[in-house]
């Protein structure tokens, strides 16, 4: 149930024979892989917000555990950025709010809302760090005219493993789900696309998994 998505002219082993450019691929072809393999040194994403000056943001291991839990359950509008969580998982409710707190520097808001725990922080320097992260797209709506980008963002796939481990975590945490009595743990989006990135990164870790469809 794997994709691999080429370049004609890329050139991709084909077992028991040799080198061949992927346009001359022919339909039953054995293709031999390998697991993705992650970086050693950690990434730096850097943006002008204008021309005398240039931010640079540093992808820790935190900074990827809160891009796991906002591509998950994250919502982005009108500069502020809400994140809803089981309301009886109260340790990830805080764990939420002390990132917000540490990256923007201010303490978030909790607030209960049914049987969710969400948690908001507003502030002007998120639109121009999740612009450079490509983790907003614009959307026509007449306040922030942006919404989240979900999908795995660049500086993920190029972060080491104790980065992108952490970023699992916290999209598993937002929007996956582990069965009590079945070794088995699902993980629910709307874009196929999302969703083969993320099979990517479980392979660099040994894992195994499958894309199904559901219909509502």
């Amino acid at each position: 149930g794997r994709e691999l998505t080429l370049t004609p002219d890329h050139k991709i082993w084909v077992a028991g024979a040799t080198w061949i450019e992927a346009g001359k691929l022919r339909s039953g072809d054995m293709l031999t892989l390998l697991p993705p393999k992650f970086v050693d040194t950690f990434c730096t994403v850097s943006w002008c917000p204008i021309p005398c000056q240039e931010n640079n943001l540093y992808i820790s291991e935190r900074f990827g555990r809160f891009l796991g839990y906002y591509m998950g359950d994250g919502c982005y509008y009108d500069n502020t950025v809400t994140i809803a969580c089981t309301g009886k998982d109260q340790d990830v409710v805080q764990d939420v709010a002390d990132l917000l707190e540490e990256l923007i520097g201010r303490p978030a808001k909790v607030s209960k809302r049914g049987g969710c725990g969400v948690v908001r922080l507003g502030s002007t320097a998120w639109n121009p760090m999740l612009l450079a992260l490509n983790a907003i797209k614009y959307y026509n709506n007449p306040r922030s005219g942006y919404t989240r980008n979900t999908h795995v963002p660049a500086c993920i796939f190029t972060s080491p493993e104790s980065v992108i481990r952490q970023f699992l975590s916290g999209l598993f945490e937002a929007d996956g789900h582990a069965y009590p009595y079945w070794p088995r743990t699902t993980l629910s989006a709307k874009s196929a696309e999302f969703l083969r990135d993320v099979q990517l990164l479980l392979l660099g870790f040994g894992i195994n998994s499958a894309i199904t469809k559901r219909q509502n």
